[in-house]
């Protein structure tokens, strides 16, 4: 983790010195990274997050990047001389996925010599159920999603690896998935399909998944890929599902902007009673324009709430 200083931080409070007013309610905190506890063997994506709750309330995020060796928040809801209890809960920013990595919970009073120092808690925060948590797992740089410890894509570092999907990573070439149209120098690792200028609309050009899922109710899914086109363009993602004698409708869709290099795209459906049947995984990109669109990587994972 270029011999980064990680995130066993203590949290000291400066009420009462300069930036701080007793009259605002509010008071800057130092967080700071220490220089005892490093990361080895993964790599940083440059950013951390804290979620504060004051007194039980609602949280207050705070980002900051891997290379910043402190940075002030300005957290609202402190009354200077005041009994508080604070929550904070620790995450790393890991190729656009939030990490739980620890939390501390304190009672303190708001005073200029209050410190933040309660231990970190980490034991708790376990993806893969494999008996070692998501800190002591981007410490020894294994996977945080795996108990294999296979990474998705090892030269990206540690993204999940429970896809719903076969062949997101197109290694099998096109098998699973299908275009309506030409498809374009099929190749390992990745899906290039034409979209021509008859294609008025967004979904007279699509690429889909042949299969269709089951996504079983009270559970969050995240869609994620790696799309790029050769001319600047949009796509739109989308879950449908089919009923008896009823066209397929659209359970979630999100639109999209494409570039002419690859980036990484995020879809999320949050939780619902109802599991869902007969589910059809499609791109559109149909935009009246010929262009040729590329995927890669594409990952459907779930994550119980």
């Amino acid at each position: 983790m270029k011999n980064t200083q990680f995130i066993f931080a203590a949290l000291s409070a400066c009420m009462g010195i300069m930036g701080c007013s007793d009259e605002t309610s509010n008071a800057l905190l130092d967080l700071r990274l220490p220089v005892s506890v490093r990361m080895t063997g993964a790599e940083v994506t440059g950013a951390f997050k804290v979620d504060i709750r004051v007194d039980s309330g609602l949280p207050q995020s705070f980002t900051f990047n891997n290379d910043e060796s402190s940075f002030q928040v300005n957290l609202s809801g402190i009354e200077p001389d005041e009994l508080h209890t604070i929550d904070i809960l620790w995450f790393e920013i890991l190729n656009g996925f939030e990490i739980e990595i620890s939390e501390q919970s304190q009672v303190f009073t708001a005073n200029a010599n209050a410190v933040i120092d309660a231990p970190h808690n980490h034991l708790q925060f376990d993806y893969d159920a494999d008996g070692s948590s998501n800190l002591d797992e981007r410490a020894g740089g294994t996977c945080v999603w795996s108990a294999q410890e296979a990474c998705l894509n090892s030269s990206e570092g540690d993204i999940p690896t429970d896809n719903l999907l076969f062949n997101g990573d197109f290694s099998n070439e096109t098998e699973y998935w299908w275009a309506s149209h030409r498809v374009v120098n099929p190749v390992e690792g990745e899906f290039c399909a034409f979209s021509p200028a008859t294609a008025i609309n967004r979904a007279n050009a699509n690429l889909g998944y042949r299969d269709t899922l089951f996504l079983p109710g009270n559970n969050r899914y995240i869609l994620s890929f790696d799309v790029r086109a050769e001319t600047a363009s949009a796509t739109n993602a989308a879950l449908n599902i089919s009923q008896q004698n009823e066209n397929p409708f659209v359970v979630i869709t999100q639109d999209f902007d494409v570039s002419t290099f690859y980036e990484r795209k995020t879809m999320i459906l949050e939780p619902t009673n109802e599991s869902l049947m007969e589910v059809h995984l499609v791109f559109n990109y149909g935009n009246g324009m010929n262009n040729t669109y590329c995927f890669d990587n594409i990952v459907l994972r779930r994550e119980s709430p």
